[in-house]
C-alpha cells in the first residue's frame, strides 16, 4: 500500500462516524501498528492527533500489557496518542507494569491512569510518586488493591499538580487513616472525590473535611460505615460552599437524618 492509500484510510477511519469511538481507535491502533516508514508515521501522528483532540480521553485507551505502554524501546510513534492506560486484573504482575510505565518516556501525553484488581507493593508506588511521566495526570483511579497502612500512607503522600478527578475504592481506607491526612498531598486540588466501599466512619471523614484546604465539588462515599456524627460535621462544611453531589448512600446514617431539612444547602446530597 503506497503512501496516498494509507492517506485515504486513515482519513477514512477516523471520519466513519458510523462506527463507535471505541471501535475506531482499535482500527487506529491496528493502522499504527502495520507502519513501517518513519517518515510516514510521523505525518500520519500529525493529523491523528488533530483529529482525535476533541474524542474522550478515556477511549483513547491500552491495557498494560501492550508494547506501546510497557517498552520505552518501542519503535512506533502510537504510544504518543495514548491518553489512559489501564492496569486491569494483572494480579503479581501490576506493580512490575506499573515501574515501566511511570518510567516510559513515549507516554508523554498519558492523562489517566486506572490500576484495578492488581498488586502494588512500595517500589511500585514510589515509582508512581516520583514519576515524571505520570505527574500531569488529571485522573487516577485504584480499585480493589490492598494496601496495608505503609502502602496508603505513601500514596496519600503523592502530589499531582493537576490532578482532577481521584478514585480510591476498595482499598481498606479505614478510620486508623486519619492521622495521617495532615501530611497528605494526594486529596488537594481534586474536584472529584471517590472513597467507596472502604471502611471509613465518622473519624476520617471529621479529619479528611477539617485538613482539605478546598472541598471538591462531587463526593462519593458509598458503601462505608459513616453515622450521624460524621454526617453532622460534613454538613458544617457543606452550608458554607458550592458543590455538585454528595453521595453517602449505603452508610449507617439513621433515617430519621435523612429527612433533616437540607434546603439551605448549595448542592445535592444522596442518602
Amino acid at each position: 500500500m503506497n503512501f496516498k492509500d494509507r492517506f485515504a484510510l486513515l482519513h477514512e477511519l477516523l471520519r466513519i462516524s458510523a462506527q463507535p469511538i471505541t471501535r475506531r481507535w482499535r482500527y487506529i491502533f491496528e493502522f499504527f501498528d502495520s507502519l513501517k516508514d518513519s517518515e510516514q508515521e510521523k505525518i500520519f501522528f500529525e493529523i491523528t492527533c488533530k483529529e482525535i483532540d476533541h474524542w474522550d480521553e478515556a477511549v483513547l485507551s491500552m491495557h498494560s500489557n501492550s508494547k506501546y505502554v510497557l517498552d520505552q524501546k518501542c519503535e512506533g510513534m502510537f504510544s504518543r496518542l495514548i491518553k489512559h492506560v489501564s492496569i486491569y486484573k494483572r494480579e503479581s504482575k501490576g506493580n512490575e507494569h506499573l515501574i515501566k510505565i511511570a518510567h516510559n518516556e513515549n507516554l508523554e501525553n498519558l492523562n489517566m491512569l486506572t490500576i484495578h484488581d492488581s498488586t502494588l507493593n512500595k517500589s511500585g508506588i514510589l515509582a508512581l510518586k516520583n514519576s515524571s511521566v505520570l505527574k500531569n495526570i488529571h485522573s487516577l483511579r485504584i480499585q480493589n488493591v490492598v494496601l496495608n497502612p505503609a502502602l496508603r500512607a505513601l500514596l496519600y503522600s503523592c502530589s499531582f499538580p493537576n490532578l482532577k478527578h481521584l478514585e480510591l475504592i476498595k482499598l481498606g481506607i479505614s478510620d486508623s487513616d486519619y492521622s495521617l491526612l495532615e501530611q497528605a498531598s494526594i486529596f488537594e486540588g481534586v474536584q472529584s472525590l471517590n472513597l467507596s466501599s472502604n471502611i471509613l466512619a465518622d473519624g476520617f471523614i471529621t479529619t479528611l473535611f477539617d485538613t482539605m484546604t478546598s472541598l471538591p465539588e462531587t463526593i462519593i462515599l458509598k458503601r462505608n460505615f459513616i453515622k450521624e456524627a460524621g454526617m453532622n460535621h460534613m454538613l458544617g462544611y457543606l452550608k458554607n460552599t458550592s458543590f455538585q453531589l454528595v453521595d453517602v448512600s449505603k452508610n449507617s446514617i439513621p433515617q430519621d437524618f435523612k429527612s433533616k431539612d437540607t434546603e439551605v444547602l448549595r448542592g445535592t446530597i444522596l442518602y
